[in-house]
C-alpha cells in the first residue's frame, strides 16, 4: 500500500509503519510517499489501523480497508 503524507523523513534514519500494531517494512523514496508492506493478519481481516512513526512522533491512525 501506499501511504502519502509529509515528513516522512526521520532524523534517525527510521520511518516505522504499523499496521493494527503490528510492525511493518516501509519503503519511503519522497518526503511525501511511503510504501508499506501489509503483514498476513489472517484471512477475516479486512479494514486495519496504519500508524507511521518517525523520531518527530506518531501519525494519526488511518483506516485502511483491501481485499
Amino acid at each position: 500500500m501506499i501511504v502519502h503524507g509529509a515528513n516522512f523523513v526521520s532524523a534517525n534514519g527510521v520511518v516505522l509503519a504499523r499496521v493494527d500494531g503490528q510492525a511493518t517494512r516501509t519503503d519511503c523514496p519522497q518526503r511525501d510517499e511511503c510504501y508499506v508492506t501489509i503483514p498476513d493478519l489472517g484471512s477475516r481481516r479486512r479494514r486495519v489501523l496504519v500508524t507511521i512513526t518517525t523520531s518527530a512522533g506518531t501519525s494519526n491512525a488511518l483506516r485502511f480497508h483491501y481485499r
